[in-house]
């Protein structure tokens, strides 16, 4: 090979690689070029909570919803949040424990299970987790600041609103049980006066026959259950006989009073059933409550009525607090100043030394072809000859 052909050489393997890093500084900068924002979101959650929260975000109906009520900013936004969650091309939320890994290891045990304690009680719940790290990557830097922003706001709308459906069933069940019981428990209730009305008037019987047991000393302390009634006096029965028809009038009059606010709250609550499945996020659940409980202050009549209304509204109140009011980003998404690795020029490095492994690969074939045929040429040559 002369000294021409060596230039050539050289110049084809200079401009393969050159060649090859292009391609490759075009592919990361277009196809591979991604960045990442994260954000932190505030937000209570019992581990049960937050597998029902996760579920309920992947749902894709979830998101149609939430895409009607809060829209994305455009329809490039709306497409790479389809491909996060229904492709699930990455995990984009994950929980942030009360106590990490690294702080179990770095922590004794008991001051590890002291912190749990402390702030389990604080929560009044069995949380396990202090909030949510929210993860968006996208080509452009804004655009992935903006979809873990939106996120963000999906995922505290949607734990709302489960919140809010895990609560309205659970007064459904409560209004089910209460229902098959009340009648049961109040006819056992009208038997048991009737049955120490029976025993007192009994007893005034005998006192009215036996006046001088009315004057006979009685006892300090009045049990009128059955294995002690022969140690104590008539007269001492018959007080202990009126007293427990007060108590049995108490607990009848208690029982009446709950009847009165389950059969007030049951419309409430099938309304708020009707509300649930005509809402598309935890905000306008919250919004429907309201407006319920507004129109059923107007229809109070008693105090009973009073109590049960504005306990329902107590328990709204403290989901909407926890989950939409306290539940904020303590560190908002940012717009990241730099791609993802593979960079840039990293990957145009990358393929840059691909095309010279390439380009020398094919020129040693061709130098290898080249002998092979001058090799052969010469053979020929001396077979003529």
């Amino acid at each position: 090979m002369n000294l021409k052909s060596k230039l050539n050489s050289a110049q084809i393997v200079i401009i393969f690689s050159l060649a090859f890093a292009f391609i490759g500084y075009v592919v990361a900068t277009t196809f591979l070029l991604k960045y990442k924002s994260e954000g932190i979101l505030t937000i209570d959650m019992s581990g049960a909570e937050y597998k029902r929260f996760a579920e309920a975000t992947s749902s894709i109906s979830s998101l149609k919803q939430a895409f009607t009520a809060i829209p994305p900013k455009s329809e490039e936004d709306k497409s790479e949040i389809e491909k996060l969650i229904v492709l699930g091309v990455q995990k984009w939320h994950s929980p942030i424990p009360v106590v990490s890994k690294t702080d179990s290891k770095d922590l004794p045990e008991a001051l590890v299970k002291i912190e749990v304690d402390r702030n389990t009680e604080k929560a009044q719940l069995s949380n396990i987790y202090l909030g949510a790290r929210i993860t968006a990557t996208s080509s452009d830097a804004e655009q992935s600041a903006r979809i873990a922003t939106w996120l963000g706001s999906y995922f505290k709308e949607i734990a709302a609103k489960e919140a809010m459906r895990d609560q309205l069933f659970i007064w459904l069940a409560e209004s089910t049980q209460f229902t098959s019981r009340a009648l049961e428990d109040k006819l056992k209730l009208s038997f048991e006066i009737e049955q120490t009305q029976i025993r007192a008037n009994s007893l005034k019987k005998i006192l009215l026959q036996y006046p001088e047991l009315a004057k006979s000393e009685s006892r300090q302390v009045v049990d009128v259950r059955k294995d002690n009634e022969r140690f104590i006096s008539p007269g001492a029965q018959l007080i202990g006989a009126e007293t427990q028809m007060i108590d049995i009038r108490e607990k009848l009059a208690q029982l009446d009073r709950e009847i009165v606010q389950h059969v007030f709250a049951q419309n409430y609550l099938e309304e708020a059933e009707k509300a649930l499945g005509s809402t598309y996020t935890g905000s306008s659940l919250v919004l429907s409550f309201s407006e319920l409980t507004k129109k059923y202050s107007g229809k109070v009549q008693n105090e009973a009525e009073k109590e049960k209304l504005l306990s329902i509204a107590a328990e709204v109140s403290e989901i909407s607090a926890r989950f939409l009011s306290q539940a904020q980003f303590v560190l908002p998404p940012n717009v990241p100043s730099r791609a993802e690795v593979p960079r840039p020029l990293m990957f145009a490095g990358m393929f840059g030394l691909l095309g010279l492994l390439l380009s020398m690969t094919w020129m040693f074939r061709q130098w290898i072809a080249s002998q092979l045929s001058s090799s052969n040429a010469e053979t020929t040559q001396k077979q003529i000859s």
